[in-house]
């Protein structure tokens, strides 16, 4: 059985270099690439609006409710409207700013040197340093998962009224970024970068492995994205290989494989609608697809 391919973006519009990143706000889709251009897309792929957002590589996106964010190696992290107008500065400084995630109001940032940065109402307010370099990182409650491409490290944080940070680490096992959150559960890949690796998002089940699979590409993985919808949980990956990738988790926990199929690029990134129809899949020389999942 076979994905199929919806559309793709017109070689007029993509970006001119690979695309790091990929985010569904509001139905719509917005792509970051190394050529520092930030791009909204309707579902389509009609492009909809562009912005040169930094003079180098975009390495991440978040949304607020109103607000994209974006950073860069160039160290600084803006916003911008949902339209793609620029709203602001919000932190500028010597390190490559790797990741950003808001949530719950606050906008969470790592950086190559193991620095999470933490922003209320667009202002710094806390720092701490969790020793490794935050490549990808998810936020439960008060724990971040941050992940490069050795360990996954789980670190409780507290913050004081006075806006300093305290940190312990939790535990760390093997892992390689990036990470996805779906159902209570964290997937990832394993050290290799061939084989996933599914564990307990849960303190309280002591992050137990759930399920994995060893070489599910043949070549490096470079992005995995798992989503829950009717009840069943679907795994996408894609890598080196310009292999998309549908695997299953079964109700006992065994990772199972469908559909697939090839592009004609690297892929580095993936994400979805969120709706179980629409899966979108970007990657080498700017390359833009929706692929159909329903």
């Amino acid at each position: 059985m076979t994905l199929s391919i919806k559309c793709r973006a017109d070689d007029n519009d993509k970006h001119s270099s690979d695309v790091s990143c990929l985010l569904h706000h509001k139905s719509k889709l917005y792509s970051a690439a190394d050529d520092g251009k930030i791009k909204v897309w309707s579902n389509d792929l009609k492009l909809l609006g562009t912005v040169e957002a930094h003079p180098c590589s975009v390495f991440s996106l978040t949304a607020s409710e109103d607000t994209i964010y974006s950073c860069s190696n160039d160290g600084t992290i803006k916003s911008w409207t949902l339209d793609l107008q620029e709203k602001g500065l919000v932190y500028k400084g010597e390190t490559e700013i790797w990741k950003v995630l808001y949530v719950n109001g606050i906008l969470y940032a790592g950086d190559d040197q193991g620095d999470v940065m933490l922003f209320k109402n667009d202002k710094f307010f806390c720092g701490i340093n969790i020793l490794e370099p935050v490549k990808d990182m998810i936020i439960v409650g008060n724990v971040i998962y941050a992940i490069r491409d050795i360990y996954l490290t789980m670190v409780e944080i507290h913050i004081k009224e006075d806006g300093k940070g305290m940190y312990s680490i939790i535990k760390s096992v093997h892992g390689r970024g990036p990470i996805n959150l779906t159902d209570g559960k964290l997937f990832f890949m394993n050290r290799e970068g061939k084989g996933l690796v599914v564990i307990e998002s849960s303190k309280e089940k002591q992050y137990k492995e759930v399920a994995q699979l060893d070489n599910a590409h043949d070549l490096i993985i470079n992005t995995i994205f798992a989503e829950r919808f009717n009840n069943v949980t679907k795994i996408y990956t894609g890598g080196w290989d310009k292999l998309i990738k549908e695997w299953t988790l079964s109700p006992n926990n065994k990772i199972e494989p469908g559909r697939s199929c090839s592009v004609d690029f690297s892929v580095s990134i993936i994400t979805s609608t969120g709706d179980g129809k629409i899966l979108f899949a970007a990657g080498g020389d700017g390359h833009l697809v929706a692929i159909d999942i329903s």
